[in-house]
């Protein structure tokens, strides 16, 4: 009894730890245009189990309405920017801040460039931006 047990026992804790490590372990690669309605998640989403970490690899243009989730990472991989001519609808809250940082190992101020606003339809709540170059910046706002 004690042998099945454990067996059991064993079988679980391997279960527990491969749902956990794939779970922490996902990552969504990011780059390019956003063109139509999107939302970044913050648990992996079936079908394609996208969901917090982003990487941005390569510079981002948003020219719909892209949605961030509460708690959502947002990371830079290299010196790119992230540019909203559309709607960015980052809502975050008190305990689950959105953070756009940087993706190094050590991160330093400049590891990324900035996010660059170009209409006045957008808001950020409760965001966190570090190790930008510039942070958040602000263009042809009336």
């Amino acid at each position: 009894m004690f042998k099945k047990n454990l067996i059991l026992l064993v079988i679980l804790a391997c279960a527990i730890l491969l749902g956990s490590s794939a779970n922490s372990s996902a990552q969504t690669n990011v780059s390019g245009n956003i063109t139509s309605n999107t939302t970044w998640t913050l648990a992996p989403n079936p079908p394609n189990n996208n969901g917090s970490p982003y990487i941005v690899t390569g510079n981002i243009i948003v020219n719909a309405v892209l949605t961030i989730e509460a708690g959502v990472e947002v990371k830079f991989a290299g010196n790119y920017s992230f540019t909203v001519n559309g709607t960015l609808n980052a809502a975050g809250t008190a305990t689950q801040r959105i953070k756009f940082t940087s993706n190094q190992s050590t991160p330093a101020r400049g590891d990324w460039d900035k996010i660059l606003l170009t209409n006045d339809s957008s808001s950020l709540d409760y965001c966190q931006i570090e190790y930008a170059n510039v942070g958040l910046q602000l263009s042809g706002l009336g």
